[in-house]
């Protein structure tokens, strides 16, 4: 059975907080507790990437959203609305619309999940596989509005496979140097975002996804 989440003091009354994200991800729990030790996420091996054939000029118009359950929490709305007007620039969608608890967001973008022509539901992909090896080689970035996490694994396992990443400073992943970040996360803002990143040199996409 669930249990109910409510107002809590855990964090006020533990003897230290150890928590997996960055600055950004603690700040939070640094203003309650002056014990907040920081440790990375990690990355899962799945296989080498050869990003010196990579075809970024093909690549640049193909995003990628990886997320698990809890859709409307990883921005997945903001992506769909942003992509459903940029219409010659493709989302893929790879994320647990099966979820039993997700099946209002997945009514309420039915439209711009399931029939609009540049948005792709593909559903919870294995990042095992070989599809998801054929869809990463597809795809230039791997885009990530969320509003809560600490260090997305999500985010780290694509880049793993070469994605670039355009994502929210609630990612807890600094993309200074050879990512976007996506600021206020405005509609507005992830298409400008996202079309600055599709305008993008094959050149430059292929030495920001090297870094």
């Amino acid at each position: 059975s669930r249990i109910p989440l409510g107002e809590n003091r855990w964090a006020e009354s533990a003897d230290a907080i150890v928590v997996i994200g960055d600055e950004s991800t603690s700040k939070g729990y640094r203003r309650v507790h002056s014990h907040v030790h920081m440790i990375d996420n990690s990355v899962l091996e799945t296989g080498p990437v050869d990003l010196g054939t990579k075809d970024f000029a093909a690549a640049r118009r193909h995003f990628l959203i990886l997320c698990g359950a809890g859709l409307l929490r990883r921005g997945l709305d903001l992506a769909l609305e942003a992509f459903a007007v940029e219409e010659d620039l493709h989302l893929w969608v790879c994320g647990m619309l099966q979820a039993d608890h997700d099946q209002g967001f997945v009514r309420a973008f039915r439209k711009e999940l399931f029939h609009t022509p540049n948005i792709h539901p593909l559903g919870w992909v294995d990042i095992y596989s070989a599809a998801f090896s054929r869809l990463t080689a597809e795809c230039a970035f791997s885009v990530y509005p969320t509003c809560t996490e600490g260090i997305s694994g999500s985010v780290l396992n694509a880049m793993g496979r070469g994605m670039i990443p355009l994502v929210s400073s609630k990612a807890g992943i600094s993309v200074d140097g050879f990512g976007w970040d996506l600021g206020d996360c405005s509609v507005s803002t992830i298409r400008s975002q996202i079309r600055q990143a599709a305008e993008t040199s094959a050149a430059d996409l292929r030495e920001r996804a090297q870094a």
